[in-house]
């Protein structure tokens, strides 16, 4: 068995782990935070106490001047906007915290992100939990949130900006157009006031994704503010570097036409550079801008995009590049606080950042399912920026959109990729170390290696000074790709020309590097190093690496498929050889709806057990992991023998075409022997579906993992072995469901499907069955019983793959299948 056989089923173990083991984490209370064994230590708690304990005296101070002065504690603004009092800054500045919405307007957006991750990579939030900070809390009787929705706080003004903002995220869709990205996440609604203690509280909790669609109120403040890395950036960075896993997600702002900035790093106020406040500006945290006219095809291709006239331009006064992504943000439908039904179209980079936050939480919901765990915050936002498609005047990254506009789809195909032509790498460097390795390039297509790291909160003090360009960087890591005597840069902002577009060099200031050499081709060398001394005497690093060759292996899509041999009930097919490649085969009888799918890892298959007198269709397709396939090819038709046609010698079978496609059956000549070793390896899975759409999803490897609960044993998963001792290529083993029982040996337990009775069965050695569970893909329970003996009904499932946990004895067993 080659490495990468061994890799595409050991991914495949780790997807079904990850099935059964959300239902052991998530089943037990559905507001669980979608938590993992690296939980920050206790000095994250001890932040959190700080962190409210100063917040509610600088509240009260500031309510005391407010009195004494005469300034308003809060404030409804127009088109929805709120403000609210939250302390003095330095020189007696009133700081106040306000929401980010420009005005009501007209006009529906459905984001297409959900729709991405829906229909193409099958998950949709359930067992995640997105925290949403702003003016209030959501309206919680709100009919799109139902029972995922929770308030963390004891925040008593509901807000309608909260409700819009948390249903961007997670509204289940009653409104179809109002159906959030992640559809069926949990979300817990908290108030402003003690956002950075409550935040670090719930980071230590497990938390991983936040969203802050508010920020500094520029109305009020001097120049010197926008564009400063404050202590209020300061305090989020030393959050997030505390808790490795846990991203906070912030709008840029909404005052890119007020003028409020008179001495910006480049130009005049009237054009909207250096507008950015707070904690938009710190190192760790993912800043959002907002795009107007974006165009993306049915493939979720981008075609053209604007930046939205309100959205706020960076950069940082040290250089870095912010803000760092940008995504929809004009249009937005979704939730209000009018009623339980009620809804608004708003715009703003608050609009904008939800959809990337929810985003952000599919993703993390996607990789666990792959790899059995989360992403560090680093990689995940590295990920997001490698990923995001090009925008702006300029190659490379700007001030004004970013690194570019959020493309999930594309980074959720780095992750199917990895091993084959991508990498997701996490390492640690340390102090006076380097890091190297070699990759191959694939021929003529884009390489890009990014750099990302979660950098230690800068030690120093800045305010007072308009366009302070201290870097603020602490620990200053380096990425560079070496091929002969050229050496490649990453991507930087100059200072002494903000709006002439990036250059490539030496990037001293932003914790994410990224190098793209087009029209690569042969070998290259990675070098990830430091300079100077690192704070902490480590640093922990995540590189993101696409058009590498990890493996020979391309999804193109079979070609030249051959029915080469058919008899009475045995029939043999073969394609052209794909390097590397696995293949799945799925066949049925042409009357049937049902599918059978079969893994192999040669070119060519031998069928058995076929009916006779009977017409069949085949199609096959190439899959490089557990992720990663091509579409099926075009269907070959052929038809089984009658048994009063059965001699020794087999005869041309005209029927054997294929469809739309007829190619001669060059192996039907007389003197060639019958099948006599057919291909043992029925992982055979039936799949509903038209026979005219060979291009519906058909399962993927099939996927062998452990019990809910990892301290019992799994028990009888194929014939009748523990799936530790089961090797991995034996071709022999049975997986899934079939319609045929007498297909398979006595001694196996399989699935039955009744499309009649809507009821599946288990069939074989059933000695000892008990009560069984049943889950969806991304590990929910949908059914449960106490006896597996019986038909279970499977009539109120979607169309989907399930995986039904039966006891056998002591022990437990699981099967998967296709409705």
């Amino acid at each position: 068995m080659n490495n990468h056989r061994t890799k595409l089923l050991v991914i495949s173990a780790l997807c079904l782990w990850s099935f059964l083991g959300s239902h052991a984490l998530f089943s037990q209370n559905t507001s669980t935070y979608s938590e993992r064994s690296h939980t920050p230590n206790q000095d994250l708690r001890a932040m959190a106490a700080k962190f409210k304990k100063r917040a509610i005296a600088n509240k009260s101070e500031a309510v005391k001047k407010a009195r004494a002065h005469g300034w308003k504690v809060t404030e409804e603004l127009p088109g929805g906007g709120y403000r609210e009092l939250q302390k003095v800054g330095p020189g007696g500045t009133p700081i106040y915290k306000e929401s980010f919405n420009e005005v009501v307007v007209k006009g529906n957006r459905t984001n297409f992100l959900s729709r991405d991750f829906s229909d193409h990579f099958g998950v949709d939030g359930t067992g995640m939990t997105i925290g949403i900070w702003d003016g209030g809390k959501a309206l919680p009787d709100h009919q799109e949130f139902d029972d995922r929705f929770s308030v963390g706080d004891n925040a008593r003004r509901v807000s309608g900006h909260a409700t819009h903002v948390l249903g961007t995220a997670i509204a289940a869709g009653v409104d179809p157009q109002a159906k959030g990205v992640a559809f069926n996440a949990n979300g817990q609604s908290f108030d402003w006031n003690q956002d950075e203690g409550e935040a670090a509280e719930a980071a230590a909790n497990g938390l991983l994704i936040s969203n802050h669609s508010y920020g500094l109120s520029g109305r009020n403040l001097p120049d010197w503010y926008f564009g400063s890395y404050v202590n209020q950036a300061q305090d989020w960075d030393e959050i997030m570097h505390a808790a490795p896993y846990y991203l906070m997600v912030t709008a840029a702002g909404n005052s890119q036409h007020l003028e409020y900035n008179d001495e910006p790093l480049t130009g005049t106020a009237a054009d909207g550079y250096d507008l950015l406040l707070g904690f938009a500006l710190s190192k760790n945290g993912l800043t959002v801008a907002a795009a107007d006219q974006l165009e993306v095809n049915a493939n979720g291709e981008l075609l053209s995009a604007d930046i939205a006239y309100f959205s706020n331009f960076g950069p940082a006064d040290d250089g870095r590049i912010k803000p760092d992504i940008t995504g929809a943000g004009v249009n937005v439908y979704s939730a209000y606080d009018e009623g339980e039904d009620s809804y608004k179209t708003l715009s703003g980079t608050s609009m904008a950042s939800p959809g990337v936050a929810a985003s952000l939480l599919l993703l993390q919901q996607y990789y666990h399912i792959a790899f059995g765990d989360y992403m560090k915050a680093a990689t995940l936002k590295g990920l997001v920026l490698h990923t995001a498609d090009e925008a702006g005047d300029f190659p490379g990254p700007d001030a004004r959109f970013g690194w570019g506009i959020i493309n999930s789809k594309r980074a959720a195909e780095t992750i199917d990729a990895v091993g084959v032509n991508t990498r997701i790498d996490e390492n640690q460097l340390g102090n006076g170390e380097e890091f190297a390795m070699n990759v191959t390039a694939r021929e003529g297509e884009t390489f890009s290696v990014s750099l990302s790291w979660t950098d230690p909160a800068y030690s120093g003090k800045m305010h007072g000074r308009v366009n302070d360009s201290t870097r603020v960087l602490m620990n200053d890591l380096d990425v560079r790709v070496i091929k002969g005597d050229e050496v490649f840069y990453p991507w930087r902002l100059s200072l002494s020309d903000i709006r002439g577009g990036a250059k490539k060099g030496d990037n001293r200031v932003d914790p994410f590097e990224k190098i793209e050499i087009e029209n690569a081709s042969g070998e290259y060398k990675i070098v990830v190093s430091h300079k100077g001394e690192l704070v902490n005497i480590s640093q922990d690093f995540s590189l993101i690496v696409t058009g590498v060759a990890e493996s020979g292996c391309s999804t193109v899509v079979p070609s030249n498929t051959i029915v080469e041999e058919v008899l009475i009930n045995e029939a043999v097919v073969s394609w052209d050889l794909e390097k590397d490649a696995y293949y799945e085969v799925r066949y049925k009888k042409s009357s049937d709806d049902n599918w059978l799918s079969k893994m192999v890892d040669e070119n060519r298959i031998s069928l058995s057990s076929l009916e006779e007198n009977t017409e069949y269709m085949l199609e096959v397709r190439t899959v490089c992991s557990a992720l990663m396939g091509s579409e099926y090819a075009k269907a070959v038709v052929f038809t089984t023998k009658p048994s009063e046609n059965n001699t020794d010698d087999p005869v041309d079978n005209p029927g054997d075409t294929p469809v739309d496609n007829p190619v001669d059956n060059p192996g039907d000549t007389p003197g060639d022997d019958p099948v006599s070793d057919p291909v043992d390896n029925p992982f055979e899975v039936p799949i509903d579906g038209p026979a005219d759409n060979p291009g519906e999803v058909a399962p993927e490897v099939p996927e062998i993992g452990d019990a809910p609960n990892p301290d019992e044993p799994l028990g009888e998963v194929v014939r009748e072995e523990d799936p530790s001792e089961v090797g991995w290529g034996d071709d022999d083993d049975y997986y899934g469901v079939i319609n045929d029982p007498e297909a398979v040996p006595e001694e196996d337990i399989i699935i039955i499907k009744s499309n009649e009775s809507q009821t599946i069965s288990l069939s074989g050695n059933t000695n000892g069955l008990g009560a069984y569970f049943m889950t969806d893909a991304v590990g929910r329970v949908i059914a449960e019983g106490q006896d597996a003996s019986n038909p279970i009904s499977i009539a109120s499932l979607s169309s989907g793959m399930y995986i039904l946990v039966y006891e056998v004895g002591t022990e437990r067993a699981f099967k998967k299948f296709i409705k």
